[in-house]
């Protein structure tokens, strides 16, 4: 049996992994902002051993109590998906410089994207390590991009949705301070990004959303 406690459960990957991931066993908590839309997708499919709990990555207090749901079922979190994210579609398909004559709606964009794209992984995983440091498994996985990766994105000409894009780079950073720092010592937890392509998220009016 393994524990898992996946953010941005509600739809698209995030709840994917959740009905992947309740097989057999597994025990799995899917953090949702709207509860009984998600437990009523839940109940429909049948789904055995998962636990929806609300909470909002940008608000620790709601992270907290997220916890302390869990602490209930659980002493453990084996393993940590930070799938939640935010992709706004007024930039995800301009460039940075369309925002020159509207610094102000930029602004506003840089700021989102990071406050859930970075900081909500970063309050995440603080929220959650005294669970996951208590594991045998202690694993903590977070959904990236392609798009953040200069290279790629120099390749290919990938000069849309720029907030999201630099947000998902910091995220990146953020993965390897962690493992620097918690990799390596007696701690022995794997923190590693990931980026699952294009998949088909709900993100953008129907559009596929490219993680």
């Amino acid at each position: 049996m393994v524990v898992y406690v996946v953010t941005g459960a509600s739809r698209g990957l995030g709840y994917e992994f959740v009905r992947q991931l309740s097989q057999g066993e597994n025990i799995v908590f899917g953090l949702v902002r709207t509860k009984a839309a998600a437990e009523k997708k839940v109940s429909e499919d049948g789904l055995k051993n998962v636990h929806i709990i609300t909470a909002d990555v940008t608000d620790r207090a709601s992270l907290q109590a997220a916890r302390a749901e869990v602490e209930k079922i659980s002493p453990v979190v084996d393993v940590l998906i930070n799938n939640a994210a935010f992709l706004s579609p007024i930039s995800a398909f301009n460039s940075l410089s369309d925002f020159e004559d509207d610094p102000a709606v930029l602004d506003k964009e840089m700021n989102i994207n990071f406050q859930t794209n970075v900081l909500g992984v970063v309050k995440t995983i603080n929220t959650f390590l005294p669970l996951v440091k208590k594991s045998s498994v202690k694993k903590v996985i977070s959904i990236s991009s392609g798009l953040a990766d200069d290279s790629f994105t120099n390749d290919y000409d990938l000069y849309e949705a720029g907030p999201y894009s630099i947000s998902k780079a910091g995220l990146n950073t953020v993965v390897a301070k962690y493992n620097a720092r918690h990799g390596k010592s007696s701690d022995k937890i794997l923190f590693l990004s990931i980026s699952p392509g294009v998949v088909s998220t709900g993100t953008g009016a129907g559009r596929k959303c490219f993680q």
